[in-house]
C-alpha cells in the first residue's frame, strides 16, 4: 500500500511542498549534522596519518644522510688499520701477528661475532676503547679492531687453521708452484663509526698482509 502523500501550496512561492508522513525538516537536519561529523572525524584521523608519515619519511631520510656521512670516517679508519698491520710509524710498536694486542685493538685469532658478522667486543664498545677518533666536525665517534681469521694464533698459518690468500713473487702471472710464493692469513678489519641521533654504522675490509 502506498504511503499517503499530503500537498500543501506555500503563500511565498509557486510550487508545491511534498512532504512524505513522519519526516520533518528537523529530523533530516540532524542527519545532515551527523554525518558531517563522521565525515570531520575521518579526515582529522587522515590528516594525523599523513602528519606522522611525514615526519618518519624525515627522520628516516636524515638517518641515512648521516650515515652516508659516516663512510670517509670509516674508510680513514681502514686505512690506520693497514698501515698497524703492514708496518706502523715509529710512534706505534709493531703488531706480532701471533701475539693479541689490545691496546692497538688486535687479535691473532677469529674473535666471536653476532649473525652480521659484527665481533661482540666492538659491538659492546665504549668510551675508552684503544682506538677511539672523535670529529667535532660531523660529531662521529670512530673505532676498530682487526681479528686473523685463524682458530690458534698459530706462529705458521696453515690451510687448515686459518683462512688464506695466496701471494706471489712480483714480475710474474701464475700463482701456483712458483718460487718465492707463499700463502698469508687473512685479516678482518671492522669499523664503528657512532654519530648524532643515535645512528650507527658497520664496515668490514678483508685484507692479507705480506710480512
Amino acid at each position: 500500500m502506498s504511503p499517503i502523500v499530503r500537498y500543501e501550496t506555500r503563500r511565498d512561492a509557486s510550487h508545491v511542498v511534498r512532504r512524505l508522513p513522519g519526516v520533518s525538516a528537523r529530523s533530516q537536519r540532524g542527519v545532515v549534522l551527523f554525518i558531517a561529523l563522521i565525515v570531520l572525524v575521518a579526515m582529522t584521523l587522515a590528516g594525523i596519518a599523513l602528519v606522522r608519515s611525514v615526519d618518519t619519511a624525515n627522520v628516516i631520510s636524515g638517518n641515512l644522510a648521516f650515515k652516508q656521512g659516516m663512510a670517509p670516517e670509516a674508510d680513514t679508519a681502514v686505512e690506520a688499520a693497514i698501515v698497524a698491520l703492514s708496518g706502523p710509524p715509529p710512534t706505534l710498536p709493531a703488531i706480532s701477528p701471533n701475539l693479541d694486542d689490545s691496546t692497538q685493538n688486535y687479535w691473532a685469532t677469529k674473535q666471536a661475532d653476532d649473525s652480521r658478522g659484527v665481533p661482540l667486543q666492538l659491538v659492546a664498545a665504549s668510551a675508552g676503547w684503544p682506538f677511539e677518533a672523535y670529529s667535532s666536525t660531523t660529531k662521529n665517534t670512530t673505532r676498530y679492531m682487526i681479528d686473523r681469521l685463524c682458530r690458534t694464533g698459530t706462529v705458521i698459518p696453515t690451510e687448515d687453521d686459518c683462512s688464506l690468500a695466496s701471494e706471489d713473487e712480483k714480475g710474474g702471472s701464475q700463482k701456483d708452484n712458483k718460487t718465492g710464493a707463499e700463502s698469508v692469513p687473512i685479516y678482518r678489519i671492522t669499523v664503528r663509526v657512532d654519530g648524532p641521533h643515535n645512528t650507527q654504522t658497520y664496515t668490514q675490509s678483508f685484507v692479507s698482509v705480506a710480512p
